[in-house]
């Protein structure tokens, strides 16, 4: 089955979206089903843990203090355990950066406690290094960047911290923050004054530009999909995502968008107004952003819990976070977490979204409204006549969607995206 990518790829493919305080995507008493299950990853016998990646499988990678809590040391969570990938390796500690769905890790070796590093690469049994520091991405075929001083690319077993992949000027170098399965990196581009401020830049073998509003100020890493699609924040601090050629499509006040998959749903935090206090957050272009807190399942919403800040999201759906939990004697500590989609819920509630949201799409309310109200709240535990009604049930929305899209009553993204949706339920009805 193609998959088109559900972010716009070009200012053609959408217009900006300024998304101010009346947004009513933003208000938790919508009511939300629960689209997330969520699970405390645990630490490596410390008090606390962060994660920093997931992967398509639902592996999520991170660093977990120790016990004692003298330093943190990079941690793999799968399978429903927590490993320490570098016990004893370094008296400073460590971190798992990065992954990818064929299990190789980027581990950073703390040297001392300034930032400096020496970057490994986890192949499954043993660590293997790089030769060099501040390795920050990996992609499919096992490309790994990284920055030390400025980017390098390792790839086909040998580092080269010399790319030469065009620069724009004024830029005269350039730090590696992210790396796509075309090689192409999301980066932040200097231009060598260190009175001056970087700005997030794309390069490639064949592509350098800049993101338009991302300059003026140094700013956290950048993160980029498969179809060349970034998130950050921009120069006033909004949760932004631009298009394939620079072009800013997404900007929603205060916040930070930490990661994107291919088909649609960005991940960050932000401050909903008028709050002064940052939510875990995700962006889709069917519901606009939400407060994730309103979409995890009812017994996780124990006084003291909450997603504190969504750090990445697979294409299957999987997030991974930073959540608090309220621990011995009252005291709240972070741990990592992993929310794991329901795939069914997810489908019923963008179908809804879909058909509230477009007036114009009358096909969306008469013919996907009611096949949508037709899906499970889960499919945990169906009867076997019941998962074969629910693959009916998402052939024919998948049918539907395809024939409003032909006739220009949604558009390609949304299409994409709610397609994707299908496939997730197919294929966790087959697998459960």
């Amino acid at each position: 089955m193609s998959i088109r990518p559900a972010f716009p790829q070009s200012a053609n493919h959408g217009r900006k979206l300024l998304l101010l305080t009346a947004v009513v995507a933003l208000i938790p008493a919508l009511g939300w089903a629960q689209e997330y299950t969520v699970t405390n990853l645990g630490t490596l016998g410390g008090t606390t843990s962060n994660a920093n990646a997931v992967n398509d499988n639902g592996e999520v990678v991170g660093f977990a203090n120790i016990t004692g809590d003298a330093y943190g040391e990079a941690f793999l969570y799968a399978h429903g355990a927590m490993t320490d990938l570098a016990p004893g390796q370094s008296t400073f500690g460590s971190t798992a950066m990065a992954m990818n769905d064929q299990g190789n890790i980027v581990v950073n070796l703390n040297l001392d406690t300034i930032g400096d590093t020496e970057t490994y690469l986890w192949n499954g049994t043993s660590l293997d290094n790089l030769g060099v520091g501040g390795g920050s991405s990996i992609n499919a075929s096992g490309m790994v960047v990284g920055t030390e001083n400025r980017y390098w690319v390792y790839a086909n077993g040998q580092v080269d911290t010399s790319p030469g992949y065009p620069l724009l000027a004024p830029a005269v170098f350039a730090t590696a923050s992210s790396v796509n399965s075309a090689g192409t990196i999301a980066a932040m581009c200097w231009d060598g004054n260190e009175y001056d401020y970087g700005w997030g830049c794309v390069l490639g073998p064949n592509v350098s530009y800049t993101l338009q509003s991302l300059d003026g100020g140094e700013l956290p890493s950048i993160a980029i999909n498969s179809y060349g699609v970034t998130c950050s924040s921009d120069i006033n601090v909004n949760f932004s995502i631009w298009s394939n050629n620079g072009t800013e499509t997404v900007a929603i006040p205060y916040g930070m968008c930490n990661g994107l998959n291919d088909f649609g749903v960005a991940v960050g935090y932000y401050f909903p107004p008028p709050s002064q206090n940052a939510v875990a957050a995700i962006y889709d272009r069917l519901h606009g952003i939400r407060e994730l807190n309103s979409l995890v399942e009812h017994n996780r919403r124990e006084p003291g819990f909450a997603v504190l800040n969504a750090v990445a999201v697979s294409n299957t759906g999987y997030i991974a976070a930073n959540c608090q939990y309220t621990a011995l004697h009252h005291k709240s500590v972070t741990h990592a977490c992993l929310l794991t989609p329901n795939p069914a819920q997810i489908l019923k509630d963008n179908i809804l979204q879909l058909a509230k949201g477009d007036p114009d799409c009358i096909q969306c309310r008469t013919l996907l409204g009611p096949l949508a109200e037709e899906l499970p709240s889960t499919l945990v535990g169906l009867s076997t006549a019941k998962q074969t009604k629910t693959s009916g049930v998402v052939n024919a929305i998948a049918n539907d969607l395809l024939h409003l899209f032909t006739a220009a009553k949604i558009d390609q993204a949304s299409e994409t995206m709610l397609q994707h949706d299908c496939l997730m339920v197919q294929e966790a009805l087959h697998r459960d």
